[in-house]
């Protein structure tokens, strides 16, 4: 309340500025009057100035969560499409392993064929292949010994030694 006002009041009253100047309780109620409307303009202007900066503090923090969001969110695609890049590449690899596996087994079991054909001799290869055992090991080694002797000219000891060995390595395997 302004002082204007404080004393128009006071007229009304039947008083005059005069009269309630004179006296303490009227200076207090104009100071009181005048401190309490610059409190209020005071607040007023605190007041606005924070809900500005509450304002402005609010939209930056809301800005920042948008930014954070779609960083986020960025981040956890790219994350989620090297997974599955990481996903196939750990497939393929594991197929091109098996097929590799495959191939070599495919390779290994042609040249067991081929080591089997070329050690069982001339016409012990379907005794060996059939798995007649034991005794194909032996029908296998006698006609080794057979044509060592006929086509190398080897001595008879040397057969002896190579028969020796062979059963020893029959033994230690079979």
């Amino acid at each position: 309340m302004s002082a204007y006002f404080l004393k128009k009041n006071l007229r009304e009253l039947g008083r005059t500025p005069a009269d309630t100047a004179a006296t303490p309780t009227a200076d207090r109620m104009v100071a009181d009057a005048a401190g309490s409307v610059a409190r209020r303009s005071a607040d007023l202007v605190n007041r606005s100035k924070w809900r500005n900066l509450r304002d402005v503090q609010s939209k930056k923090s809301i800005g920042l969560s948008r930014d954070q969001s779609e960083k986020s969110t960025a981040l956890r695609r790219h994350q989620f499409d090297t997974d599955i890049d990481l996903r196939r590449d750990r497939f393929d690899t594991d197929i091109d392993l098996r097929r590799g596996y495959l191939d070599l087994e495919k390779d290994n079991l042609a040249a067991a064929k081929e080591q089997n054909r070329l050690a069982t001799g001339i016409g012990i290869g379907n005794l060996a292949v059939t798995g007649l055992g034991g005794h194909a090991r032996a029908k296998r080694q006698d006609n080794i010994d057979l044509l060592m002797q006929q086509y190398a000219g080897i001595s008879q000891e040397l057969v002896d030694m190579n028969r020796s060995f062979t059963q020893k390595y029959i033994s230690i395997k079979g």
